[in-house]
């Protein structure tokens, strides 16, 4: 449902709107470079540039996910998510972790010279970060909105 919502018609696009938000701007900005990143990496995906240029945006995106997910945890520990919200808090931390998982094996793939299949990684880019946001990021950006007007 959401990704028709999300996604352009003519690829696999994803285009940046309030749907998007969490509250918290600070992480909705990173999300908005997120995006950017994971729509250069499915354009090189899809008009068959080198190993190079694509090894280089998993390269960037493997860093920004990196810097983002620590954002997102720095938030959660100084608003003791895990403490007032454990299951979610688990689940959000295991969803970074396997993203994190599945683009270092993509990237292991290109570095090795073995065959991608450039369509499913384009899928699961787009699918996961919207996936995520909607399900797991909001909900932090709710709790994070409630416990920084209480303090």
């Amino acid at each position: 449902m959401f990704k028709e919502l999300k996604l352009s018609s003519s690829m696999n696009k994803i285009v940046w709107s309030q749907i998007f938000e969490t509250g918290i701007d600070k992480i909705d900005v990173q999300h908005q470079l997120l995006i950017d990143l994971i729509n250069k990496a499915s354009h090189l995906l899809r008009q068959e540039h080198s190993l190079e240029n694509l090894q280089n945006i998993v390269n960037d995106l493997i860093r920004y996910t990196q810097y983002h997910f620590e954002t997102e945890e720095n938030l959660m520990q100084t608003y003791e998510y895990a403490l007032h919200m454990p299951k979610d808090y688990e689940q959000h931390i295991e969803e970074h972790c396997n993203f994190s998982t599945k683009v270092l094996a993509i990237h292991n793939q290109m570095r090795e010279g073995t065959a991608i299949e450039r369509e499913e990684i384009i899928n699961f880019l787009c699918e996961w970060l919207i996936d995520h946001i909607h399900h797991t990021d909001k909900k932090l950006g709710k709790f994070l909105e409630n416990s920084m007007n209480d303090g």
